[in-house]
Order: C-alpha cells, then structure tokens, then sequence
C-alpha cells in the first residue's frame, strides 16, 4: 500500500495520518450538530469535551501501542512520540478517554448517559475512517493467506511484512465499525434504546474485535496461553460488562430513561 500521501523536501504527509485527522473531523462534527440537535446539549461544552476527550483518548491510545511493543520503544525513545508514523491501540485509548469523559461529564453536571449516546455514534463513524490508514500504513495487519481477499504490501516504509499476501484486517475493522455506525445513528434518530446506545455498541464492537482477533498477523507474540490475544480478553470483559449495564439501565428504566 501506500504509506506515503506525498513527500515535498522536507515535508511528509502519512496517508495514515491523513486518515486519522479526517476521522476526528467526521467525527467530532457528527457529534456536535446531532447534540445540539437531537439532544439540546450546550454546543460549546460538547466543542471542550470533545477536544478534551479526543486528546486524552490518542494519549490512551499511544501507550496502549508503546506498551505492546516495548520491547522496541525502550531503544527508541523518540520514536514514542512520532504518533503520524502509526501506532494507536484501540482499546487503550477507549478506555482512557471513557474514564476522562465520564469524569469531565459529571463535572460539568451533564446528562451522562444521553453524551454517551451521541458520542458513541460519532466514535464508529471516526474509527472506521481512521482504520483505512491503519491500512495504508501497513499496522494491524491480517495472517499470510492463499484467497482472493489477500493483499500485498510493497511500499519499503510499510510496517507490514513486505511482499507476503494478507488477510487486510484492517479494513475488516473499518468495515465492520461503519455497520455500527448506520446501526446506532438509525437507532439514535428513530429514539431507539435511548441511553442505551453507547453500550449496544461497544458490545457489537466487542464480538467483531474479537473475532477480527483470530485473523491477524501482528500480534502472535503477545498470545496469552496460546489462545487469546490482549484485545480478546479485553473484548469479553467489555461485553460482559457492558451486557450487564445495558439490562441495568432497561431493569431501572424510570429512573434512567427520562
């Protein structure tokens, strides 16, 4: 692929970049104007609380990364920082922005559940754009296959293995992560699961991770007993948690679906 959007002199635009800022931007859009409009949220605090999340949840991310490959980051230190190179776990920065974000919310004494709602929406639209430059850039890349759907990386700055068909997980995931995205703004415009959505989602997220899980090719060294990868046992504890937040907040529906 094509890691490389263009090159002039010292100036270098990564196609993997490239893609991750016009998620956020598809994103955090997407959440401002169906805020204010479906949920009358004040629309500078939804402007902080995105900016606010957003950066807290690429920090999020880019440990998650560093941590998974230590082993090379500990003899390049630098390299830590060159987040447009590629490089951001999912899952690290979910969770790490989750937390910010519920913190941020009540601090500004905000309905929770409605701003996980809308923000949920807008994460899947961001995450499936974002994942065509895991594509490009080479990261995240599927097991050596013989079908038809394999891919072959010969660009030398790839970050996968050159010359060797692939499975392309990675547009599995941006696949995959856009069927959320239509599922939960059909649910979010029709008021369906209202307060809801946030979990739906990340349980959907969860199943499909997990099984993406099964298909990739750059995390075998990090199989826990031979079997699961980190995701994987994340996957599970998210959709078992969320599972059981969705029928609490369903049980108790007259306290929480106001």
């Amino acid at each position: 692929m094509q890691p490389i959007l263009f090159r002039i002199g010292e100036i270098t635009l990564r196609t993997y970049g490239f893609f991750v800022a016009v998620g956020v931007l598809f994103a955090y859009n997407y959440v401002r104007y169906f805020g204010v409009k479906l949920k009358n949220i004040d629309k500078e605090f939804l402007s902080n609380f995105l900016f606010y999340t957003i950066l807290i949840g690429f920090l999020g991310g880019r440990v998650g990364y560093v941590v998974g490959n230590f082993e090379y980051y500990r003899n390049n230190l630098l390299d830590i920082f060159k987040i447009w190179e590629g490089g951001l776990v999912f899952y690290g920065g979910f969770i790490l922005g989750l937390l910010f974000g519920i913190f941020y919310v009540i601090l500004n004494k905000k309905d929770l559940l409605d701003i996980m709602d809308i923000s949920s929406v807008g994460l899947y639209l961001g995450l499936s754009i974002g994942r065509i430059g895991c594509f490009f850039a080479g990261c995240c890349y599927g097991m050596p296959t013989e079908s038809f759907l394999g891919v072959v990386f010969n660009h030398p700055e790839s970050l996968a293995p050159i010359g060797v068909k692939l499975l392309p997980t990675q547009l599995f995931e941006s696949f995959y992560s856009f069927l959320i995205f239509l599922i939960l703004h059909f649910f979010l415009i029709k008021n369906i699961l209202k307060k809801r959505l946030f979990f739906l989602g990340g349980m959907m997220y969860a199943v499909f991770r997990f099984i993406n899980e099964f298909f990739r090719g750059d995390n075998k060294d990090t199989l826990l007993y031979n079997i699961f990868s980190p995701a994987q046992v994340i996957s599970i504890a998210v959709f078992i948690l969320f599972l059981a937040l969705f029928f609490y907040i369903t049980k108790w529906k007259e306290k929480f679906l106001k």
